[in-house]
């Protein structure tokens, strides 16, 4: 039996997960921004409605360029999700069951046109997640690069939302990296 855990969003979910620091007002480069509601009441909104087909990466690049610095280089990393990874695969160990983690792609397209030293962070991050989860004798199973810019949805909010063109070259990627399922009836019964 294995396990999928997919770490989505660009890291932040898991590294810096959803904690009260995430939802305090930011502050990059000498301007102020509001606390997170504020931030989809006023900047958000403003991206979202601007937005045609096919999508731009957005029209405030300064707002842009802060948000994905927050969501990817500025919020603390938390340990203690890692380390409920770690434990996590330590429990599926015990019951022979593989547990396969997965980061998914990030839209680094538009962090490299913000500040070369911002996509170092990310890279700096990443190979920091690996080489944690590899204590835990975990292999990370790297994406976050395997798409272009156009098949993200949403580009300027840091999230990473993939359009069909991009879960297609994600799912390809997993069936290439995954035995095949036994997908029989004696495979689900105890």
């Amino acid at each position: 039996m294995r396990i999928l855990l997919f770490l989505a969003a660009a890291i932040n979910t898991l590294l810096i997960g959803r904690s009260a620091a995430s939802r305090a007002a930011l502050s990059y480069q000498g301007v102020s921004y509001p606390d997170y509601e504020g931030i989809k009441r006023e900047y958000f909104a403003r991206e979202q409605s601007a937005m045609k087909c096919p999508e731009a990466t957005g029209v405030d690049r300064r707002f842009i360029e802060a948000f994905h610095a927050e969501q990817y280089t500025l919020l603390p990393i938390r340990d203690q999700l890692l380390t409920l990874i770690g434990s996590l695969s330590q429990q599926a160990k015990l019951r022979d069951i593989a547990l396969d983690v997965y980061l998914l792609p990030i839209n680094v397209s538009p962090i490299e046109q913000f500040d070369p030293a911002m996509l170092a962070t990310v890279r700096a991050r990443i190979d920091r997640l690996t080489k944690t989860l590899s204590g835990y004798d975990i292999a990370l199973n790297d994406l976050s690069g395997i798409t272009p810019l156009d098949p993200f949805a949403d580009r300027w909010c840091a999230c990473s939302h993939l359009l069909q063109d991009g879960r297609r070259t994600v799912a390809a990627q997993l069936s290439r990296r995954q035995p095949p399922f036994d997908t029989s009836f004696s495979a689900v019964t105890p």
